[in-house]
């Protein structure tokens, strides 16, 4: 075409009605149940964790387990390449970086017997265990600068990769479950119902939301209580999210996302004010 960069790569055909056939084809077998490609049956208790993996030659996932393994997973050929032993008990907290590139893969985990462990997985070894925690370890998070856990005990833990223990935050009262990090910022969920916010505390943005995250934000009116930094152990603010337990917490730059036992989950817009309403259920809900 005339003005077209001589560098501009060539356009490829699309059939749209077959790839409009296999839409619908895809969206029949997941309603039908017939999506699964394999049965990964090799854990000898149930599966509490599951990560991909990066850094490896093909897809490659880990899970663990109650049976007190962590297993690595072949996707392509369905297939287990390695069994990581080394905790007492089952294992609930895991993570893994999925976008390790040109590194040994980096998996951490952490298990009822309170203890979190780094793993080189290539060669199937623990390369560092991290003892600190009074309880269970729940949930795993981490980045480049440092790994952070929540557990059974009420706290959050901060560490550097080399194990050392870099702070102690004591989160909530009961269990700490929910975990999500976020840059400097890390959110936790627990029993009491709260979610807090720890990180840096600069306010976040107030920029105007978009209307799409307008219409998905709760309407609610809960005052933010508390304020405690990641570094300092001071939180930023926390929120009475939830009548139950805060299981799980998920964030993105614009939103957070929260489950709970109470049977719901709420959407929180990050970029404008947290205001919110428990709305109250109708008669005979």
């Amino acid at each position: 075409a005339a003005g077209a960069s001589a560098d501009a790569p060539a356009l490829v055909g699309l059939d749209w009605a077959v790839l409009l056939r296999e839409r619908r084809q895809h969206e029949a077998a997941w309603a039908e149940g017939r999506a699964a490609l394999s049965w990964l049956c090799e854990h000898r208790g149930p599966v509490y964790g599951l990560r991909m993996v990066g850094g490896m030659v093909g897809e490659h996932a880990v899970s663990s387990s109650e049976d007190g393994t962590l297993k690595v997973w072949d996707l392509a050929r369905g297939a287990v390449t390695k069994t990581l032993e080394g905790h007492s008990h089952g294992i609930l907290g895991l993570w893994a970086d999925a976008a390790t590139s040109g590194a040994a893969p980096r998996v951490v985990s952490g298990g009822f017997d309170a203890d979190l462990r780094q793993w080189d997985v290539t060669k199937g070894r623990c390369v560092r265990t991290m003892a600190g925690h009074g309880g269970p370890v729940v949930s795993i998070e981490a980045d480049d600068d440092k790994i952070v856990s929540s557990s059974f005990d009420g706290t959050l833990r901060v560490w550097n990769w080399d194990g050392h223990a870099r702070a102690t935050l004591p989160a909530h009262d009961g269990h700490s479950s929910g975990l999500a990090l976020l840059g400097d910022v890390a959110f936790s969920g627990g029993d009491d119902g709260l979610v807090k916010r720890c990180g840096p505390t600069s306010a976040p943005s107030a920029a105007p939301a978009s209307p799409a995250a307008r219409l998905t934000r709760p309407k609610l009116t809960q005052k933010l209580r508390t304020r405690w930094d990641l570094r300092t152990e001071t939180c930023t603010d926390a929120v009475e999210a939830h009548s139950g337990a805060v299981w799980s917490v998920r964030a993105s730059e614009a939103l957070l996302l929260s489950a709970s036992t109470d049977c719901a989950l709420k959407l929180w817009d990050l970029r404008a004010p947290v205001r919110m309403r428990v709305p109250r259920r109708r008669a005979g809900a």
